[in-house]
């Protein structure tokens, strides 16, 4: 039994020691993404499932055990999981409102594929979106984890082009929600939510959870290395990300920075949160004004068009604060720019997101 919990814990963090099960988990660097990955592999190896509100009384390894030795479960032999998919297709011609700077707007490409992966979740869970609550009564949103979209640059992107969406939607437990999206043009985008509510705090401290449903088709999948890439820059525990085949060596160096204010009517969503398709939105504004820095000013001025785009979500925001833009890396080669940029949340300096981005020059 006990063997069984430090394997998976292990998997989690590699460093885990036996020592530490009773230590509470933030002291032994496990996050509340770490609890979702554990609960998963552990309701999965002993075929058993936690209730919401025992799940949320463990504070130590532990706990798990005890109560799993209450239980009297053993571990299952045959815990493979169904890798079957839930669909969802569209078609959106490319006219006017899609378009941004002679291209595909990216802004609506994020909120496109976005809507497209809220979509599949709903239907999946047959659920409307403002229905959607744990089993406390309190309303759960699907915040953005991680996207990533690799395209043709947007300048290529034409008007009255048709796009055609397929999107693949599956789920890492009850939390975690993963859609593959392809479409023509060889256009490849992945996208990572988890079910989170407000905290005490707001937007500042959302709180994982889980949505109370009588039905859910959508099936489970085993961890996403997305994910676990995710998780790894979390806790910069790799020093390399790969985005369309171009490599970023991390970097915490801030070759430049510039504030944000955000606008509520703009940048704020329906349900009051900084809405994901603005952290791109704001990282282009600071990549502008670097952008003006280097310029020479009887030089004509570069048109860049992004091509692949990879954002790791950490924290949000309110309305009130501001954003603090950090460049961390800027390489320029031939026609193509990689850029590497974080979010900050001004007020407590908080990590909200890391953006790493390939342009092409027009």
């Amino acid at each position: 039994m006990k063997e069984n919990i430090t394997h998976i814990l292990k998997k989690v963090i590699p460093d885990f020691k036996e020592e530490n099960f009773d230590v509470v988990f933030r002291n032994i660097g496990i996050d509340s993404i770490d609890l979702i990955t554990i609960r998963v592999e552990i309701e999965s190896t002993f075929g058993l499932t936690f209730l919401e509100e025992e799940w949320c009384s463990f504070a130590t390894p532990f706990d798990i055990v005890n109560c799993i030795e209450k239980k009297k479960v053993m571990p299952i032999l045959n815990n493979s999981i169904r890798k079957s998919i839930f669909e969802i297709k569209r078609t959106t011609e490319i006219n006017m409102p899609q378009m941004a700077n002679s291209g595909l707007s990216e802004n609506w490409l994020f909120k496109e594929i976005g809507d497209i992966h809220w979509k599949g979740i709903c239907d999946g869970l047959q659920t409307a979106s403002s229905d959607l609550v744990d089993k406390f009564g309190d309303r759960l949103y699907a915040t953005f984890i991680a996207i990533s979209i690799i395209c043709k640059p947007l300048i290529e992107f034409k008007e009255n082009e048709v796009l055609q969406f397929k999107g693949n939607v599956t789920r890492y437990g009850e939390n975690i929600y993963r859609t593959r999206i392809t479409g023509n043009n060889n256009l490849n985008a992945e996208l990572l939510t988890s079910f989170t509510k407000r905290g005490d705090k707001g937007n500042a401290t959302l709180q994982k959870s889980v949505p109370s449903v009588t039905k859910n088709d959508i099936n489970e999948i085993t961890l996403p290395p997305s994910l676990q890439e995710y998780k790894l820059v979390r806790k910069k525990l790799v020093e390399e990300i790969v985005v369309a085949k171009r490599k970023f060596q991390l970097s915490a160096k801030s070759l430049f920075e510039i504030n944000h204010s955000i606008i509520p009517y703009y940048e704020i969503n329906g349900v009051g949160l900084l809405y994901f398709a603005a952290y791109p939105i704001i990282s282009d504004i600071g990549e502008l004004a670097y952008l003006k820095t280097i310029n020479n000013a009887g030089k004509p001025k570069k048109a860049y068009f992004t091509s692949a785009r990879k954002v790791f979500y950490f924290a949000n925001c309110g309305s009130a604060d501001r954003v603090i833009y950090q460049l961390n890396s800027f390489e320029e080669k031939g026609s193509q720019i990689k850029i590497q940029s974080s979010l900050y949340r001004q007020s407590d300096r908080k990590l909200m997101a890391k953006i790493f981005t390939v342009k092409e020059r027009k």
